[in-house]
């Protein structure tokens, strides 16, 4: 059940709706060409909003899928380097450690890049913190420079 408070904002939205579309008539609220020979202006509006959206959702999931990409060839290429040099010596252990480390710091900047508040900068400087901290961690595991 709504509330009054909830129940008026509704009415004056419908309201205004009403009005706009009385003041504006057709021209604003249609899809096709307006009498003017060009698109309306909601047309217009709807058309740059989703092929910005579609636009960025193509990116997002391009730069995830790359991303995700460099963590398996992290995993891969010792793999590799193991059946052509003894110098990489590589256990079950050390590449279920490697794998939970990129698991972690993939999913904290994928869980940074969908949900962190703020701009784009701020998010972009949350990532590198984390992708920082998953390089010292890789570092310290590897060479011990922090003793």
């Amino acid at each position: 059940m709504l509330s009054n408070g909830a129940a008026a904002t509704g009415v004056a939205a419908a309201l205004f709706f009403l009005l706009i579309r009385r003041k504006c008539g057709n021209r604003m609220m249609h899809d096709g060409p307006s009498i003017y020979g060009d698109e309306s202006f909601m047309a217009k509006l709807r058309g740059a909003t989703m092929n910005t959206q579609i636009a960025s959702r193509k990116t997002f999931a391009i730069l995830r899928i790359a991303a995700w990409s460099l963590g398996a060839a992290i995993l891969i290429v010792p793999a590799i380097a193991m059946q052509f040099s003894s110098e990489v010596n590589w256990g079950p252990g050390d590449f279920l450690v490697m794998g939970s480390l990129v698991l972690l710091v993939g999913g904290a900047i994928e869980g940074i890049s969908r949900m962190a508040e703020g701009g784009r900068l701020m998010k972009y400087a949350l990532a590198g913190g984390v992708l920082l901290l998953g390089l010292a961690i890789w570092v310290e595991l590897a060479v011990g420079i922090f003793d």
